[in-house]
């Protein structure tokens, strides 16, 4: 028994004036509760009870400790139901999402959470940089792999997206060039994304076909880390880039955009996008309800 359940002893013994009744009171022996009184005698270095074989008088040192304790006692309760009542979501959470995220995904995923929660508030980053959601106090990441600089997040896949090489229209009338195979991009300008400044010129990119792996190396021609900068570029005509699927389908339905390489023979790997938290233990209801929302949510978008 630690000190705090010593002293919700004592009051339960000062409140019946009988130590039997008090372990009745609290579901345990007798032997239990005098072993709790004399903890809370040996530290305060006190005598609370003058008690003999057939009564129980309160001492002064008892009273003031009593009188002291209810006050706190009242309140940390109130604190513990009103923390232990919140097994609904309520509150704020901080979310923080990797920009090239579709910002309808986003949005529904949001807007889905809240319908099912509206006792919880979101705040949501962009973030075109690596996160640490640790230091930063997010409570869920929806990051990609390159992403994530903390230590001791947990993470999981929710969603696993399809990379292509996009270029504009504009820069194939303007070229003349025809993309049909991977190493025909090593004549175009490469739009390159850099999460970490500094980064080498050289990115490596890997290209499937039948089974097979090809790297190249490519220079890049511009690189920010930001990936709207680098959306208008391509927009622009300046080259080509690789983006996720979801992010970049409005502009090849309206054919801002062009899918080039044949798919069925080459294809980028897929990158996976990963939930991440900081604790397994004391989850707070919040995160747990957006984690178990975000997977169903994805998992839906697969298999609708």
């Amino acid at each position: 028994m630690d000190y705090l359940e010593s002293l919700r002893t004592f009051c339960a013994v000062f409140e019946t004036r009988n130590f039997r009744r008090a372990a009745e009171a609290l579901g345990v022996s007798t032997a239990t509760v005098t072993r709790a009184i004399q903890v809370v005698e040996q530290r305060l270095n006190a005598r609370l009870f003058h008690r003999n074989t057939r009564s129980l008088a309160n001492t002064e040192a008892g009273v003031l400790l009593y009188e002291g304790l209810m006050k706190s006692l009242e309140q940390l309760d109130k604190t513990e139901r009103s923390i232990s009542n919140r097994s609904s979501a309520s509150g704020l959470l901080r979310l923080v999402a990797h920009s090239t995220m579709s910002a309808n995904d986003l949005v529904e995923l949001v807007t889905s959470f809240q319908d099912a929660y509206p006792a919880v508030s979101v705040e949501l980053t962009l973030a075109d940089r690596p996160v640490d959601l640790i230091a930063e106090g997010f409570d869920v990441g929806l990051l990609y792999p390159f992403s994530f600089t903390s230590n001791g997040i947990i993470t999981s896949v929710v969603a696993t997206e399809r990379l292509l090489v996009v270029v504009s229209p504009i820069y194939l009338k303007q070229s003349g060039c025809r993309l049909l195979k991977p190493e025909d991009l090593l004549a175009v300008p490469f739009i390159a994304f850099s999460p970490v400044a500094g980064q080498t010129r050289l990115f490596s990119i890997a290209f499937q076909h039948d089974q097979k792996t090809t790297e190249l190396e490519f220079s890049f021609a511009f690189s920010s880390n930001s990936a709207q900068v680098n959306l208008e570029m391509l927009l622009k005509g300046f080259g080509f880039g690789i983006f996720p699927h979801s992010s970049v389908e409005p502009y090849l339905k309206s054919g801002r955009l062009l899918s080039v390489l044949d798919e069925s023979k080459f294809q980028v790997p897929d990158v996976d996008l990963h939930l991440a938290y900081s604790s397994r233990k004391y989850v707070p209801s919040k995160v747990r309800e957006f984690k178990l929302h975000a997977k169903r949510f994805f998992s839906e978008q697969v298999n609708p």
